[in-house]
């Protein structure tokens, strides 16, 4: 799941011409399927929003300069949305994407075994779990052993972490929790602090956020989370990250980062951390990209690279295959 779409509207209106990528576009051509036009305000949205040009190692006035000649009146829907999906691409940001109706391309390639994370799922539980596996909104829970509690978040689109309750209503007694966040594409903010909130030990500042707007990005805002609802604050806990783990997930895994008892087994996750801001063309489509900076408490920003593992284990996506999940053994054996 994608995260919450931050959206801005307002502005001033233009009068007599508007001005994007260079060139000039009488108001009265600003018709709603015009292709110059829309191509106009796409490039406009990201010369305003997009915060990453540099460090994806992106040009972008080059890139406007490459495919700009491409475009033109008589320019079709199909040949348009396949220009601005290829100006995308190099960005390799998941948070960046064009939707045209049914169809959207996003800047980023899904992981080869991605179609098949709720197969790999299941085998685990039904391999690793000695009570059956029970479903509570976002996550799947139950016992290892006695002492060993199994949490896969499955995506951040909870509410309140309530769903959370129901699971530590049951692991009273273990000394040990594994948080499994390798199959997590995220969701809302909101829903990945309400359930970490269910660890913490005190109030603890997550992740500072800056907005991206006409070469300077704002004001810090800050994100924090404190001991709310069914508190577990005596259980190691091993958090288990894979390239898959991004957006909201990694907000969850940024708060376990906070809490000393919490270790994190796996690979970096995947580097895509600001909340997806959209703009609606005027011919209906609607462009989403990156526009937020997330600043750790120690001052890092991992957008791109994806939070480190305090243990690397590579995950391959193999367990059907091999019959075992060995970044699940590994963190068992910690």
């Amino acid at each position: 799941m994608i995260r919450l779409a931050a959206r801005r509207r307002g502005g001033r209106r233009l009068i007599i011409v508007l001005v994007a990528c260079g060139v000039f576009v009488p108001l009265s051509t600003f018709a709603a399927k015009n292709p110059v036009a829309v191509f106009q305000e796409f490039c406009r949205f990201f010369d305003q929003r997009y915060a990453f040009f540099d460090l994806r190692g992106v040009d972008w006035p080059q890139q406007k300069a490459a495919y700009r000649p491409r475009v033109t009146a008589a320019t079709t829907d199909d040949e348009l949305f396949a220009i601005m999906c290829e100006m995308i691409d190099p960005l390799d940001d998941h948070h960046t994407s064009v939707t045209r109706g049914s169809s959207k391309c996003f800047a980023d390639d899904f992981l080869p075994w991605h179609g098949r994370s709720g197969e790999i799922q299941r085998f685990i539980q039904l391999k690793y779990l000695r009570t059956p596996a029970t479903v509570a909104g976002a996550i799947t829970y139950g016992l290892i052993d006695e002492a060993t509690g199994y949490i896969d978040i499955r995506h951040m689109g909870c509410k309140s972490g309530s769903e959370m309750d129901q699971a530590l209503a049951v692991m009273t007694p273990v000394k040990k929790i594994v948080l499994d966040l390798r199959f997590n594409r995220g969701g809302y903010d909101t829903c990945a602090l309400g359930l970490a909130s269910r660890f913490a030990d005190q109030k603890r500042l997550v992740v500072s956020r800056q907005v991206f707007n006409n070469g300077t990005f704002g004001r810090r805002h800050d994100m924090s989370f404190a001991p709310r609802g069914r508190v577990q604050a005596t259980a190691r806990l091993v958090v288990l990250t894979s390239r898959e783990t991004i957006s909201a997930g990694e907000t969850f895994v940024m708060a376990m980062m906070m809490l000393p008892r919490a270790i994190i087994v796996g690979e970096p996750t995947g580097g895509f951390h600001s909340d997806i801001w959209e703009r609606k063309l005027s011919n209906g489509w609607i462009v989403g990209l990156s526009a937020e900076k997330f600043i750790l408490p120690d001052g890092e920003v991992y957008e791109k690279v994806g939070l480190p593992p305090h243990l690397l284990i590579p995950f391959a996506g193999d367990v059907i295959e091999k019959a075992r999940d060995e970044l699940l053994e590994a963190a068992l054996a910690l």
